[in-house]
């Protein structure tokens, strides 16, 4: 399983048929959901690079089986991630490639995965992008040759229209 010297935090994210999931934050800032189907013999059931979208993965995978608890924070204003790897051609989607808004009230930002790790992020306000982080200059590389970018320009406009 997981190293205890590796482990950040440990946070409840719900539950799935009446059993706790909970999603630990690793050092590095993996984070992984983990579901107890018996007692001591829990797997891991999701894993991203940010706790929303590990959120939608276990909503995706268990639809209403799932039961994401409130968080406590001081907006109370619960985060949300939003798929638009529909936006990425098949190429990318294909090797592990998705985007994702990550919106929490009226503040949003763009992220761009592989393989479940974080790869670009990108603030946006309400018609601009303020700041791109790029995390893995060579999987960016590789998104961009494949029209990632145009796709991820295209999701963004999507969400400016929307909202």
């Amino acid at each position: 399983m997981i190293d205890p010297k590796e482990v950040d935090t440990i946070d409840d994210a719900g539950t799935i048929d009446g059993k706790k999931v909970k999603i630990i934050k690793t050092i590095g800032g993996l984070h992984i959901a983990c579901f107890g189907k018996e007692k001591g013999k829990e797997e891991i059931v999701a894993y991203a690079s940010h706790p929303a979208i590990t959120k939608h993965q276990l909503t995706k995978r268990y639809g209403s089986r799932f039961h994401q608890i409130m968080e406590k924070n001081e907006s109370g204003v619960q985060e949300m991630a939003i798929s638009y790897s529909k936006n990425l051609p098949q190429s990318l989607i294909d090797g592990g490639y998705d985007v994702f808004c990550l919106k929490k009230g009226i503040e949003a930002s763009f992220m761009v995965t592989c393989d479940n790790m974080e790869i670009l992020k990108s603030e946006i306000n309400d018609v601009n992008i303020e700041k791109v982080i790029v995390k893995n200059s060579s999987k960016m590389k590789e998104f961009k040759q494949n029209d990632g970018e145009a796709a991820l320009i295209k999701s963004i406009k999507e969400f400016i229209k929307g909202n």
